[in-house]
């Protein structure tokens, strides 16, 4: 026969999943959505802009992108954030076509991105680079000669471009329905070059960009200064855009030593970051398989790398988790029941903990044989506003006296926060069949969430 406080335990789980169909369907009207909601359309081969080229005839040259957009996506008016991604090849070759880029492209446009995979000046071209990055070229260059100082003449090129295209994008928000602040940057080998220098160099050689809202640098490093990776990565300082790395530690073509810099100086500057160093694997998507190989048990890296680019745009639409959120959270519908909160931020951790007893037995305090204590906790790790979490339940403990205690995994538990002071928390229980999802609220007032999210959400 189930207990009096299992009873209630089923009751307070049923009510959220009648909330469950309208609720779900409200939580994913926000861009970028968690899940493939768009169908995509591509443009092909659109001109973003020109660059001076002096091979194979001195003058301009037309520069190329793909556009990937979501059908449907800003039918509430909310703009959708955009994606500039930027091809490998060694500053010597490579296309905006390559087929793993424009698997990347649509699984963010399905999402609510708007994106675009770019073409830029290469070594064969001869690029003359503006006069925006001029303050580029000495640093990138310095003692170098013949095949490698074209190469870092392209790469200073190559930012040239990708600026360019940043502003083909701000020119045409209003036509792509794109929101012009929110920009990220995703490139593999050249292009994570690409854009590792356009989030976390320009600034120190007074080249004036946007801020981004996100890297992605599939092997890739930071080369300004030539010669010297430590002043490099050093570059990157508190506040830039948060990174997200995948690099093969035996990369023959572009130092795995240069990606171990570059996180370690985000960890000292706290910059939200993920790294996978895939051990063994070598250079490109070739050497790292990320459509096979897995950053966690059942989710590969290129579906880790989407999610984090979603979670991570979607925190800063809203509010990014921090320990104001520290306290007591309920369902105004439900009363008397609610969930304790706990933040760890140095390790990203969130804790859930929901408590109920049983004394169904006797009284005495709960210490006749048969009374229990159970209670059910959280926990995982959150990026952005949202934190996915594994649910326990423990059972046969005595608040009063040693006993022992079992704890079990039942199920997962994910909660996106809205802002400082309403969220959303969805769970699936396969131990008791049940499922749903449910609005939860602060139960004290705000005293320190706001303060610590800049936007002040």
């Amino acid at each position: 026969m189930m207990s009096h406080a299992m009873n209630r335990i089923f009751n307070f789980l049923v009510g959220f999943s009648v909330l469950a169909t309208s609720i779900a369907t409200q939580a994913q009207t926000a861009l970028p959505s968690v899940d493939p909601l768009y169908q995509v359309v591509v443009e092909s081969a659109i001109a973003y802009g020109q660059g001076e080229v002096r091979t194979p005839t001195p003058g301009g040259k037309n520069l190329l992108l793909d556009l990937y957009r979501p059908v449907g996506a800003n039918t509430t008016g909310e703009r959708s954030p955009a994606v500039v991604i930027i091809h490998g090849g060694g500053f010597t070759g490579g296309t905006r076509t390559q087929a793993e880029l424009a698997t990347i492209a649509r699984a963010l446009a399905a999402r609510g991105f708007v994106a675009v995979s770019i073409d830029y000046r290469l070594v064969p071209d001869s690029p003359v680079p503006s006069a925006r990055v001029a303050s580029l070229v000495g640093p990138a260059t310095m003692g170098l000669s013949g095949a490698d100082l074209a190469q870092r003449t392209a790469a200073v090129a190559a930012i040239d471009d990708a600026l360019t295209s940043v502003d083909w994008l701000q020119a045409n928000a209003d036509r792509y329905n794109i929101e012009p602040t929110q920009i990220g940057l995703l490139g593999g080998s050249a292009g994570a070059i690409t854009a590792v220098h356009l989030a976390y160099v320009l600034d120190d050689y007074n080249i004036a960009a946007m801020p981004f809202s996100f890297v992605v640098d599939l092997w890739g490093a930071s080369l300004i200064p030539a010669n010297d990776p430590i002043a490099a990565a050093n570059n990157l300082e508190a506040r830039e855009p948060p990174l997200f790395v995948i690099h093969g530690t035996n990369d023959p073509t572009v130092p795995f030593a240069a990606s171990e810099l570059l996180v370690d100086r985000a960890q000292s500057q706290q910059v939200p970051h993920e790294f996978y160093p895939i051990a063994g694997a070598g250079h490109g998507f070739g050497g790292v398989t990320i459509f096979n190989l897995e950053a966690s048990p059942g989710v590969t890296l290129f579906e880790r790398l989407i999610e984090w680019t979603v979670q991570t745009v979607r925190g800063q639409r809203t509010v990014t988790i921090n320990y104001g959120m520290v306290g007591t959270w309920l369902d105004p519908a439900i009363p008397g029941q609610g969930f304790f909160f706990d933040v760890e931020p140095i390790s990203k951790t969130f804790v859930v903990s929901w408590v109920t007893y049983d004394r169904a037995a006797g009284g005495n305090g709960g210490s006749i044989p048969g009374s229990e204590q159970r209670w059910f906790t959280a926990q995982g790790r959150y990026l952005g506003n949202r934190a996915d979490l594994t649910v326990f339940q423990s059972r046969f403990g005595q608040f009063n006296r040693a006993a022992p205690v079992t704890t079990t995994p039942v199920g997962t538990m994910t909660i996106e926060f809205s802002d400082c002071d309403h969220a959303m928390l969805a769970f699936e229980l396969p131990t008791f069949n049940e499922a749903g999802t449910v609005p939860i609220a602060r139960l004290m007032p705000d005293v320190l969430c706001r303060a610590n999210n800049p936007d002040g959400n």
